[in-house]
């Protein structure tokens, strides 16, 4: 009877050394197998509404935050059939930490650099989709702009502007007007 009793403590021993993001991780590849049907057209898209409420479930953890999206993002790799999409706010990382001051995509903890989770999101992203305020300040007709960046263009194109797109935007009512910089909406 004890022989039980150990094993069921080190089952619950293990079970809490798996972090929340492994035991996510292991949801959502079940739930992915699980809708797989075999055809080949099929795609499968995981989206994180905010990939800081992920760091915040691994402790502050960033790096746990990318390889979690690095496993769902290589669920199916070999079939090109998964893809993943993250909303992240960047100015969220100037919370992290009471030295934490933005600088250019590291936040400071004591003598140590570490990259921002969205800077560090930057670098294994296939297109960045950045939606930002004017530069030159409020406009009447004019509410921001968004940056498309398609990373295998750019790296791949000698004139790295083909990869890079830029349009601004207003928001009206019911729905958003978009444009190119000096252009008629």
């Amino acid at each position: 009877m004890m022989a039980a009793g150990n094993h069921l403590t080190s089952e619950r021993r293990r079970e809490q050394a798996v972090s929340p993001l492994q035991r996510l991780y292991q949801i959502v590849n079940e739930s992915v197998k699980r809708m797989q049907t075999g055809n080949e057209n099929d795609r499968v898209v995981i989206m994180v509404d905010d990939a800081s409420l992920l760091e915040v479930s691994a402790g502050g953890r960033s790096d746990q935050v990318l390889a979690f999206l690095q496993y769902c993002r290589a669920i199916n790799s070999g079939h090109n059939r998964c893809s993943v999409v993250v909303l992240v706010h960047g100015d969220t990382d100037i919370t992290y930490g009471a030295a934490g001051l933005d600088n250019g995509g590291y936040v400071e903890h004591g003598e140590q650099r570490v990259a921002s989770l969205a800077h560090e999101l930057d670098h294994i992203a296939d297109v960045v989709i950045s939606v930002d305020p004017l530069s030159t300040g409020l406009a009447n007709d004019v509410h921001g702009q968004v940056t498309v960046v398609h990373w295998s263009d750019v790296l791949s194109n000698r004139e790295s502007r083909k990869g890079i797109q830029t349009l601004q935007f207003k928001l009206m009512e019911n729905n958003t007007t978009f444009f190119h910089p000096g252009g008629r909406f």
